[in-house]
């Protein structure tokens, strides 16, 4: 799938009053186009590894991966770009792109996982039973 530029908003819909949008792209490329964060502070244990490879063998990409325009950088999405690579797959990988200068792209990357991980698992009934094994 080549690039996509994202709509504008004001193509799309009336005034934005909330948020500002800063996905400004999104598209397939190999796996080893991307850069990585030098200040990517997240480190995946083994367990959480091996959920990510198997989670990309069972359901494939089904979230992109998040590059900042302006720096090059990953703010989201190391570890399943690892992955991918070490399986020896330069495989395509979605990504969106985000234009953020580098104090916001701090921001993003030192927030993004932890505000994710303020969520409770209820885990629902539709989770097959070779996941709930581990569950609370």
């Amino acid at each position: 799938m080549p690039k996509a530029k994202a709509p504008k908003p004001e193509q799309t819909a009336p005034e934005n009053t909330g948020p500002e949008i800063a996905i400004i792209e999104y598209g397939e490329k190999r796996a080893s186009e991307f850069k990585g964060n030098p200040k990517n502070w997240r480190r995946h244990p083994e367990v959480q590894k091996d959920a990510v490879r198997g989670s990309l063998r069972e359901l494939g990409w089904i979230s992109p991966v998040i590059e900042n325009i302006q720096t090059g950088n990953l703010i989201d999405g190391h570890e399943r770009l690892a992955q991918a690579m070490e399986a020896g797959q330069d495989s395509m990988v979605p990504y969106v792109v985000v234009d953020l200068p580098p104090e916001k792209e701090d921001l993003a990357l030192a927030i993004l996982d932890p505000i994710t991980a303020m969520a409770e698992a209820a885990y629902p009934q539709i989770l097959p039973e070779r996941f709930k094994k581990g569950a609370p």
